[in-house]
């Protein structure tokens, strides 16, 4: 069962929903295993462009294909999956969430509005959190929320330590 941004329900694979549709002004793109279970795999995000918020929590997806580079998206979640790679972060995000994603070594680069970047229990090494870190302390913004639960933040402690003065909370 899915539902277009009039509340016109539709039954019947993912695909058929994003081609036929009124996507036009939706402002949640949300699939959750549901009734319908878990996807394993999804195209046509950069249909979205009225989408403010896109959330793909537990399933089964191993590849985020490109999110939409134009329009209203702020906020993208892949949490509780099995993503190996997410293709772009487009730059009108403010809040990213792809924690519980053991497979994920490396993220793309961090948009320059993100106060909300949940990346915990991941497989980020060491040198991808340092470079996560750095880009956040760069963008300068402050009262910022990262969580690092389970990931080597040891070559990233000046830059967390910027972000709290800043106001950051870091959850490690």
């Amino acid at each position: 069962y899915w539902e277009d941004n009039l509340a016109y329900p539709f039954t019947g694979n993912l695909a058929t929903f994003l081609a036929t549709a009124n996507l036009n002004d939706m402002g949640v793109f949300q699939k959750d295993p549901g009734e319908t279970g878990k996807l394993t795999a999804i195209t046509g995000l950069s249909l979205f462009v009225d989408a403010n918020i896109i959330a793909l929590i537990d399933n089964e997806l191993t590849h985020i294909p490109a999110l939409p580079t134009t329009g209203n998206l702020e906020q993208f979640y892949c949490n509780v999956n099995l993503v190996t790679s997410i293709t772009n972060f487009p730059n009108s995000l403010t809040a990213i969430g792809v924690n519980t994603n053991p497979g994920l070594a490396t993220i793309p680069a961090i948009p320059p509005l993100v106060t909300f970047l949940s990346l915990s229990l991941t497989a980020l090494p060491a040198v991808e959190v340092a470079s996560v870190c750095s880009q956040l302390v760069d963008h300068g913004l402050n009262n910022g929320f990262l969580e690092l639960v389970g990931l080597d933040e040891s070559l990233a402690l000046a830059d967390i330590t910027t972000l709290i003065g800043r106001g950051w909370t870091v959850t490690v």
